[in-house]
C-alpha cells in the first residue's frame, strides 16, 4: 500500500476561519459527508461546528503524491490507487511514471503501465553507463578492444537516438525506448 497521504477539510469550515479536517491514506480519502461516515468519525471538529454538515470536502495538503497540489477527494483516491498499482510493477517507480507521464504528455493517473513498463530500461548512474551496458551484451568483455578505444560520449549520443531519459531529483537516470 501506497505511503501517500492528503489532508481532506470542510471548505465551508475553512471560508469561515477554521481548519477542520484530517489526514487520510490517498487511496481512502472521503469523497462526501452525508451522516456517519469516516470524515465525521475521524475528525476532530470544533464544538462551534458540530451541528454543521461538513458536505464541501477538498484535499488542501498533501504528502508522498507524486504533485504537491490541491485537489478533489476523487481525484486523490484515483492518485492513490494508481500508486498501488504502481507499488505491484517490479521495476517501476512512481518517480519514473512521473517522467514517463511528462514525456508521453498525459496525466499521470492515465499512464498505460504496460506499455511504460515494456520501454523502461532501468535506472542508471549516466546515459554512458547505460550504453556501456548496453554494449557489454555484445561485445566479448575478455577482448579490450575496442572498448577500450570507444569514445563513449560520443557513441553514447548517436546511441540514445532510440531511447529517452530523465533525471529524478537525487540524479539518477532512468531510460526508455522512444517509440
Amino acid at each position: 500500500m501506497s505511503d501517500a497521504m492528503v489532508w481532506v477539510g470542510c471548505l465551508a469550515c475553512y471560508n469561515g476561519g477554521d481548519l477542520v479536517g484530517e489526514w487520510f491514506d490517498a487511496g481512502d480519502a472521503p469523497t462526501e459527508t452525508t451522516g456517519e461516515n469516516e470524515f465525521d468519525a475521524r475528525v476532530k471538529v470544533p464544538s462551534e461546528h458540530i451541528t454543521e454538515a461538513h458536505e464541501e470536502l477538498w484535499v488542501m495538503d498533501t504528502d508522498g503524491m507524486p504533485e504537491s497540489r490541491e485537489m478533489s477527494p476523487d481525484e486523490a483516491n484515483r492518485i492513490g490507487a494508481f500508486l498501488n498499482e504502481i507499488e505491484s510493477h517490479d521495476r517501476l517507480t512512481t518517480e519514473a511514471v512521473r517522467m514517463y507521464a511528462q514525456w508521453a504528455g498525459v496525466a499521470f493517473v492515465d499512464v498505460d503501465l504496460r506499455r511504460c513498463d515494456d520501454a523502461y530500461r532501468g535506472e542508471w548512474d549516466s546515459e554512458v553507463d547505460f550504453a556501456q551496458d548496453y554494449a557489454d551484451d555484445f561485445l566479448d568483455r575478455e577482448q579490450p578492444w575496442p572498448l577500450n578505444h570507444i569514445d563513449w560520449d560520443a557513441a553514447t549520443e548517436d546511441f540514445m537516438q532510440d531511447y529517452w531519459s530523465g533525471e529524478d531529483p537525487s540524479g539518477m537516470v532512468h531510460i526508455w525506448d522512444a517509440h
